[in-house]
């Protein structure tokens, strides 16, 4: 957690520097503090294992249509067939590696979302004056540190979708 905090800290002091560096026009943005200190991996991971994912899916359909020309034809050898049936075969353990390490990449990325929000919000809540404790409730506190930090969380499994659904449909 103290590793994640400190990421998580480290990359909110520098989205604060780039909003005073504006004026003050612009918010510092969660989204990009979020990014800066986990997203590298999450990037880097989700397009490498999900394009292969993706392509695997492909495979199926073209090695068995050479399956049934090669089925249907005497003219083809048996180590023709042996190496369609070993291509099927070496594709469909590729794909479901990288889909199962991709949703493990996934959860990994949400929950260090997930306890970094948590740790921010609980600090923060921590070092609130009496004033500003009337103005939030202890529900509105808890909220944030579980339940819409949970809901980012979940976000992280299907944000990759925005992109590999294009790549699918073509």
């Amino acid at each position: 957690t103290s590793t994640l905090r400190d990421a998580f800290d480290e990359a909110w002091a520098k989205e604060l520097l780039k909003a005073k560096a504006n004026g003050g026009e612009k918010e510092p943005s969660l989204i990009m503090t979020l990014f800066r200190a986990f997203g590298f991996d999450c990037v880097v991971n989700g397009f490498v294992l999900k394009i292969i994912h993706d392509s695997c899916v492909f495979v199926g359909p073209l090695v068995l249509n050479k399956m049934i020309l090669f089925l249907g034809s005497d003219e083809y050898p048996v180590s023709y067939g042996l190496t369609l049936t070993l291509a099927v075969t070496v594709s469909q353990m590729t794909m479901s590696f990288c889909l199962r390490h991709y949703f493990f990449k996934c959860y990994k990325f949400g929950l260090m979302i997930r306890t970094a929000i948590m740790v921010a919000v609980y600090e923060k809540a921590l070092v609130l004056s009496a004033g500003e404790r009337y103005t939030r409730s202890l529900g509105e506190i808890t909220n944030l540190m579980s339940i819409d930090a949970q809901r980012l969380q979940e976000l992280t499994t299907y944000l990759h979708a925005v992109w590999f659904s294009f790549y699918q449909i073509g």
